[in-house]
């Protein structure tokens, strides 16, 4: 008598990052067992959300919003199956004109990197820390019939302004960070002034310390370009950031730095860029577009 195969249960998610609220497709199959249509318990962080039965194949699927912790289970029986969605990854898109011309842009892979300490050559008490920026972008022509060229764009990090990193660099002389103040407004030739509104973020000030996007030249029509973003000076030379903390500090500071609540993308560099876009979100550099975690902090024309 042949032995019967031990059941087996298999969950899939589709896609597999999603937002916690999205909805996504669930999809499975039951084999091994006595065969044939299977009772199914699906399970939505820890809560039951369905019952349902297998088709003679075993196969089942559904469609589920994602919980807060993000796991789904399918059980048949005592036996089952968990998958969890990944939090997709952050973007930065934006699209502009610019004397005449028009580009869309999509930034990931923002990241602080390269970042080291130095206590042996600072003063008893304190601490430099070194490090750098790094991010992808896409920049397509969308002109119609135009070769065209961007203007550049640079990345930065933004903290909460009740971190220890923020609390800890300041706004001294040093100028290594500063309160993001942004103006929510338009830049509309007769339009009301934009007001600026502080916000309980801060970010690198120095002018210098965007993670700008270079190597992108002319663009065909419907062409899209690649840039390695990374801390540029004004002639293209790649540089570091460094700033002075408290010994004591230290751990914590790095610990902050390495992980930015939201970034900011930024066009040209001191006044407003005169697109004629409303709704600009704008700090000492334009700021026209945040990842996912600025939009309600610049909520007006962002994102």
């Amino acid at each position: 008598m042949a032995r019967r195969k031990k059941r087996r249960i298999h969950l899939k998610v589709r896609p597999g990052a999603a937002e916690v609220g999205a909805t996504v497709k669930l999809k499975g199959r039951v084999t091994g067992g006595r065969g044939g249509k299977t009772k199914v318990t699906v399970f939505a962080g820890g809560t039951p959300l369905v019952t349902l039965k297998t088709k003679r194949s075993g196969a089942f699927k559904t469609s589920a919003v994602v919980p807060s912790d993000r796991t789904f289970k399918a059980c048949a029986g005592k036996t089952c199956d968990k998958a969890k969605v990944k939090t997709p990854p952050d973007t930065i898109n934006y699209a502009w004109t610019w004397q005449g011309y028009s580009f869309s842009t999509q930034v990931t892979g923002m990241s602080v990197v390269d970042v080291t300490t130095d206590t042996l050559n600072q003063k008893p008490g304190e601490a430099k820390i070194t490090f750098g920026v790094t991010g992808d972008q896409l920049v397509t022509n969308t002109t119609p019939g135009r070769n065209a060229s961007p203007d550049w764009t640079s990345l930065r990090a933004v903290y909460p302004a009740s971190s220890t990193l923020c609390q800890a660099t300041g706004t001294g002389a040093d100028r290594t960070t500063a309160a993001l103040d942004v103006e929510l407004g338009t830049s509309q030739p007769g339009s009301p002034s934009p007001s600026t509104a502080p916000t309980p973020y801060c970010y690198f000030g120095d002018y210098l310390s965007g993670a700008r996007g270079t190597g992108i030249e002319t663009l065909g029509p419907g062409q899209t370009g690649y840039n390695a973003m990374e801390y540029t000076d004004g002639y293209g030379n790649a540089y570091s950031i460094s700033f002075i903390v408290p010994e004591s500090s230290l751990a914590t500071v790095v610990a902050d730095l390495t992980h930015p609540s939201f970034w900011i993308l930024s066009r040209g560099l001191g006044g407003p860029v005169n697109d004629g876009a409303a709704g600009v979100c704008r700090a000492f550099t334009p700021v026209v577009a945040t990842s996912k975690g600025g939009s309600t902090v610049c909520a007006q024309g962002v994102q």
